[in-house]
């Protein structure tokens, strides 16, 4: 027997943004230059990545590791919050905001499932009044290691985690937003699913 309560599941990079977050807040964290030169050092991995030979998870903290292992959590945060107030808001789809605000207005339970790490996404998520579940990152005495915290939340585990936050036999009905093969299983498990719907 379904519940009778809602959920709005939404992605975040291609979803509710225009470019993927990743870059854009590397980009702003480290600037441009330093952004590309250390991406550059990278790029055979980031190639094999194209041809599926190097599973994204790693070169995920490939990224990682470059620009914040050794890196102090308040001194990052300290960049977070105009980031995510300043240039953030550039890359957002106002469709999606719209559609989240409204799923909010009708009493929906709505969350943000993301790849992407909740270091960025959390003063969004608090903002628009989303659970998160997001990749997370590793943090050793208020140090950064540079590695994920457990894996990434991509594919099947955006399902487990999801499932680990809620009871979905509580919803009658659950609506998925999505734009990429990452979100295919957080689809299935909806009863509306959107792909790339947001323009």
């Amino acid at each position: 027997m379904k519940g009778k309560k809602t959920l709005a599941l939404f992605d975040f990079d291609g979803t509710i943004t225009k470019k993927d977050s990743f870059i854009d807040f590397f980009e702003y964290y480290s600037g441009l230059f330093r952004f590309w030169m250390l991406t550059a050092l990278l790029s055979p991995l980031l190639l094999l990545k194209v041809f599926d030979l190097y599973e994204a998870g790693r070169l995920k903290e490939k990224f990682f590791v470059r620009f914040l292992k050794g890196k102090r959590v308040e001194e990052v945060d300290k960049i977070l919050l105009p980031y995510s107030t300043e240039k953030l808001p550039l890359i957002l789809k106002r469709s999606a905001l719209d559609e989240i605000k409204k799923h909010k207005r009708n009493g929906a339970e709505v969350a943000l499932v993301s790849a992407s790490s909740s270091l960025w996404l959390k003063h969004f998520a608090k903002e628009y009044e989303m659970e998160l579940i997001a990749t997370e990152l590793e943090v050793k005495e208020g140090t950064f290691t540079g590695n994920i915290y457990g894996k990434n939340c991509v594919g099947p585990e955006k399902v487990k985690r999801i499932k680990e936050k809620y009871d979905l036999s509580e919803f009658g009905e659950i609506y998925a937003y999505g734009d990429s093969s990452g979100d295919k299983e957080m689809l299935e498990i909806a009863s509306h699913k959107f792909y790339r719907h947001f323009k």
